[in-house]
């Protein structure tokens, strides 16, 4: 393990529990923050450990696709199943916890993209890691601004994580199809994925804006 892995996620999983309470603390109860917020991360982590390690020792390599991959879409998948379930346990707004998560979601992402570069001198793991942070001061821009927008006439909260996901995935779409070997992606198969969630991303920001 990375020397620095350790202490850096410990550090990372409080701020973004930080982020996390004081995005939910005006409208819910702490009790039901934190455990939404463990419940989330949680089963990120173990989406992530899981299917990474089922995908590395059952799913053979081919041209257009690399198992090493899959932990990002285990995370994806197994932390956006566990958020509509708490969301609708807790009765919390699903959009209120997407918005609350993302940040810290980002987080991770970053500074995994960044130990990879360091340890394999990847070129898209730092491309990767600096998008993000990128997205990470967008979205803080947005948060303050979206109900601004004559566009936007629902006001309606997720804009700026519904916005900046959209732009990170139709993004992935295209990086991963030129960087195909990153540690970070699962080939150019991962270009099919990436765009098919901007798509459904971007479809429901769409819909919100005109509710």
């Amino acid at each position: 393990m990375h020397i620095v892995t350790l202490p850096v996620t410990f550090f990372l999983a409080l701020l973004s529990l930080f982020l996390f309470w004081r995005s939910l603390k005006e409208d819910y109860l702490s009790e039901n923050i934190f455990r939404s917020f463990f419940w989330l991360f949680g089963a990120g982590a173990l989406g992530a450990i899981i299917l990474g390690k089922a995908a590395v020792g059952f799913l053979a390599p081919t041209a257009v696709f690399s198992p090493e991959g899959m932990w990002f879409w285990g995370a994806f998948i197994a932390g956006s199943l566990s958020g509509f379930f708490i969301a609708k346990k807790l009765k919390i707004n699903p959009f209120e916890l997407f918005e609350a998560a993302l940040p810290g979601v980002y987080l991770f992402v970053a500074a995994f993209s960044f130990v990879v570069f360091s340890r394999n001198n990847i070129r898209f793991a730092l491309y990767h890691g600096l998008f993000v942070v990128f997205l990470i001061l967008v979205k803080w821009l947005l948060d303050g601004h979206y109900r601004r927008f004559f566009w936007y006439r629902s006001g309606k909260v997720g804009f700026s994580a519904l916005a900046t996901s959209g732009v990170y995935f139709l993004t992935r779409t295209v990086f991963s199809w030129v960087f195909p070997e990153a540690a970070l992606t699962i080939g150019k198969a991962d270009s099919v994925l990436a765009g098919v969630s901007a798509f459904l991303i971007l479809f429901v920001l769409y819909n919100r804006a005109s509710d």
